[in-house]
Formats: structure tokens, C-alpha cells, sequence
């Protein structure tokens, strides 16, 4: 494939193109597969009720996912990832949701989740490079 081939699309002043593994040098990236269910892991901890708990990692090295914005869909819920990985939602009601994660570079990971009524829910999940090339 030509480097012409590949999707392109302009956000303000800056051009996005490549997505996958022909995105970039292979010395630059190593993109991931995109993540699904699989890479989300329900933790045995109980964190209060109306609150989600988890840290995430970056595949395929499992260093710790930086400053990710992790969020519930169709809530107010969210909050970025702390230099560990490690990140809580405090708000959020019992029930079927989809907690999604977004990370420039990785590929976003929405999983269906179901929030305990009496707990909270604790995770742990692996998040993959994308290698979306951004040029100015």
C-alpha cells in the first residue's frame, strides 16, 4: 500500500494520516492489535459503591498507561490516568455501561461493564499503539 492510499483527515491545522501497521517505520512504532473485551480484567477489590477503580498498561511492554482519559459513555464520569496508570470515577450509577479509553497514539478500548449496586468495580485492561501519525 502507498503511503497516498492511507485514510487522511485534517483536525484544524494539523494533518492525521496512517492508521495500522503501515503508519509509520517500524523503528518509530509497533502498532498493537486493537484491543476488545479480552484485554479488560475484572479485579477481585471492592471499591465503595458508584465507583470505578483501575489501573492500564500499554501493550505490548505493560509499562503503565500515562495520562489516558478514561470515561463512562453517556455520563459525566471520567478522569485522566496518574503517572502509574492508575485512575478512579467517583459518580457512577449501578448498572450496564461502557467504559471507554482514550489515549492519542493507542487505539480507544470501549468495553461493556456492569456496575455493582452494592460495590463499585475494580479493572485492570491493556491498551494498544495505534500508530497514528500526526504531522503539523
Amino acid at each position: 500500500m502507498s503511503f497516498s492510499a492511507l485514510p487522511v483527515a485534517v483536525f484544524g491545522s494539523a494533518l492525521v494520516t496512517g492508521l495500522g501497521s503501515s503508519c509509520a517505520p517500524a523503528a518509530v512504532c509497533q502498532p498493537s492489535p486493537q484491543p476488545g473485551v479480552h484485554d479488560l480484567v475484572i479485579l477481585d477489590s471492592s471499591p465503595p459503591p458508584h465507583e470505578i477503580w483501575g489501573v492500564l498498561y500499554s501493550l505490548p511492554d505493560s509499562t503503565p498507561l500515562q495520562y489516558a482519559l478514561v470515561s463512562v459513555r453517556a455520563t459525566k464520569a471520567g478522569a485522566m490516568t496518574t503517572d502509574d496508570g492508575h485512575f478512579r470515577l467517583r459518580g457512577v450509577t449501578s448498572g450496564s455501561k461502557t467504559l471507554e479509553v482514550r489515549h492519542v497514539g493507542y487505539w480507544t478500548l470501549a468495553v461493556p461493564i456492569t456496575i455493582p449496586t452494592q460495590t463499585g468495580l475494580a479493572v485492570r485492561a491493556g491498551v494498544g499503539r495505534s500508530c497514528a501519525e500526526i504531522e503539523a
